[in-house]
């Protein structure tokens, strides 16, 4: 019964509306006034690396539907993995729609407030989970290009809720040059992304601290830049340190040649 709008950037896309599709009333407040009690017990890393040493038959994978078949499981952390998550919540009145591990990629006061424990059990239940499980092919729906693809064949208009796109106007806070993620309507067409409601002024000032490394990194791209690499780095709000920046970058440039060699 809710119809969402979210949107922002890959991996740092926040809630903007929620409705109650029977009503039209606003939802958000309810999501607000919820959201903590469900998210503070929801389990994290940790909780599922401890349980699948209990059940090595357990797999786990990113999605609700996984995270359901943990039977209501409380979290021995409260907040698990959602530090980050939980102080965007709070200060900023909003609600992301990934969790820490990926939207403090963008955010440099992200190690602050992380579980840093839960970063560690993510890496082990990971590594666990790649090197015992048995993997087959399964006629399975996994991959969201397929229902885009089968949208733009069957002119569907369906609305897919997240996709990246130039803005072109789409997130009027941002440059034009920039990739967005939006929500957007599919038919025989195309893809047509969806104008986003006026962002707040707090979650549009987060978005644009990283424009600029996004302009940087297409600038060493299309140049064959180091120098603009470096500046990409050195720009980038979650990187504190200036000493061995560019060290790094002749490592890396280093270490992948074969695609790296053209900066």
């Amino acid at each position: 019964n809710l119809e969402l709008t979210a949107g922002g950037l890959n991996h740092f896309s926040v809630l903007l509306e929620a409705r109650y599709r029977d009503s039209g009333k606003d939802a958000y407040p309810d999501i607000l006034e919820k959201a903590p009690g469900f998210f503070e017990k929801a389990p994290g890393y940790s909780d599922i690396l401890r349980e699948r040493k209990k059940n090595p038959k357990l797999t786990f994978e990113e999605s609700t539907e996984q995270r359901a078949a943990l039977k209501n499981m409380v979290s021995e952390k409260p907040w698990a993995d959602r530090g980050l998550f939980r102080r965007i919540l709070e200060d900023f009145e909003l609600l992301p729609i990934t969790v820490d591990s990926h939207f403090g990629e963008y955010i440099g006061w992200a190690h602050d407030v992380a579980d840093h424990k839960g970063i560690l059990d993510f890496l082990e239940l990971y590594q666990d989970i790649l090197t015992t499980s048995t993997h087959t092919i399964e006629m399975r729906l996994r991959e969201r290009i397929v229902p885009i693809i089968e949208g733009i064949v069957t002119g569907s208009g369906y609305r897919e809720e997240a996709v990246n796109l130039p803005n072109d106007g789409l997130v009027e806070e941002l440059p034009g040059f920039v990739a967005v993620e939006v929500p957007c309507r599919v038919d025989s067409a195309g893809i047509h992304g969806e104008k986003l409601p006026t962002l707040p002024k707090g979650y549009a000032a987060l978005l644009r601290n990283y424009t600029g490394v996004y302009d940087l990194t297409a600038e060493a791209v299309l140049t064959k830049s180091r120098k603009a690499v470096v500046q990409a780095l050195l720009v980038n709000p979650v990187v504190s340190k200036a000493d061995g920046v560019r060290e790094l970058v002749d490592l890396m440039i280093d270490k992948q040649s074969a695609w790296l060699g053209y900066l």
